[in-house]
């Protein structure tokens, strides 16, 4: 084999390398910005979420509503239409930073291993 094939050979070695690199930094960012497009859905509804909560009167029982039914149809077989609102907001709230921070903790252990790897 020529000295100029073994360095075209090389080169081609590398290049595919480079290749294989640049494909797999590509799939990561395609799957974080898929995880960015479900976080964000999430978010909004939890946005739309508190916007219902806080401007809706009848659900604090404010001008005479409730978030119950009314008293003719209440009995104990028959749940209250919504659950408590503000518990449900901290239920969406504590799942949103649970996401938010498992997505954060795997970008940190995926940069530490490209960084491994490239070492």
């Amino acid at each position: 084999m020529t000295e100029s094939a073994w360095v075209f050979q090389e080169e081609v070695v590398e290049l595919n390398r480079k290749l294989t690199t640049v494909d797999s930094q590509l799939r990561k960012s395609e799957l974080s910005r898929k995880h960015l497009e479900i976080s964000n859905k999430k978010l909004l509804g939890f946005a739309q979420n508190v916007h219902k909560v806080l401007t809706t009167p009848c659900l604090f029982g404010e001008e005479g509503g409730s978030n119950r039914s009314s008293p003719g149809t209440d009995s104990p077989s028959t749940p209250s239409p919504l659950p408590d609102p503000a518990f449900q907001l901290a239920v969406e709230a504590k799942e949103l930073v649970e996401g938010v921070c498992s997505v954060t903790a795997n970008k940190a252990s995926d940069a530490i291993s490209d960084v491994n790897s490239q070492v």
